[in-house]
């Protein structure tokens, strides 16, 4: 373990770093050679990673997978297996949600902004864990199709939020009936518990 000092680097984005050496069998044929570089540069045999938050145990995992291959490494990535679930979890909801000229992104601000009743771009992006500048690409064609209008915060004219039109609401009402029938169809084809369990993750994971 290193800190940020010992590598010439700088900043939050680097504030603990995990190094580690791969194992001999992996250093073997050429595909590794010990040439004696420092942590990090670009002929050392080292692994170096850096994470703003908290130390990662990167040598025993790189270690414990030195043998894989490009394929098993595809299995067990946690973000392939997520998105390639969220693919198809998207499609299904969208399958539906097409009936009423809504994407699942669309729907989702819809149902929220209508639960707040007046949202800014920060509460949106924080909701829908986006960047703003995905919010107001997000947000366009809602607005453009008059689902939703935007204008200044009724406190603070220098704030801009988000409103439900009546067009927007009359949109929601009946998308509602459809997202319904897309949970139903997704709790037949894996069960009720799963989906449960499904949720309860994702949201551990997305807090």
């Amino acid at each position: 373990m290193i800190h940020d000092g010992m590598t010439g680097t700088a900043g939050p984005a680097n504030r603990i770093v995990s190094v580690c050496r791969p194992p001999a069998s992996a250093m073997t044929g050429g595909a590794l050679r010990d040439t004696g570089g420092a942590p990090g540069s670009s002929d050392s045999p080292w692994r170096v990673v850096r994470t703003p938050h908290k130390t990662v145990d990167a040598c025993a995992y790189a270690q414990n997978n030195a043998s894989m291959t490009a394929s098993e490494r595809l299995i067990h990535c946690n973000c392939f297996a997520s998105r390639k679930a969220a693919r198809l979890v998207t499609k299904l909801y969208e399958d539906h949600l097409a009936r009423v000229a809504l994407t699942s992104t669309q729907f989702s601000i819809l149902v929220y902004v209508d639960d707040i009743g007046a949202a800014s771009m920060k509460d949106l992006g924080e909701a829908m864990a986006m960047e703003r500048t995905s919010v107001i690409r997000a947000l366009r064609p809602l607005e453009r199709d008059g689902l939703l209008s935007i204008g200044p915060h009724e406190d603070d004219a220098r704030r801009n939020v988000v409103r439900l039109t009546d067009a927007g609401r009359a949109r929601l009402a009946q998308a509602l009936p459809v997202w319904q029938e897309a949970q139903a169809e997704f709790e037949a084809r894996f069960g009720t518990a799963l989906a449960g369990q499904l949720r309860q993750s994702l949201s551990a994971v997305a807090r």
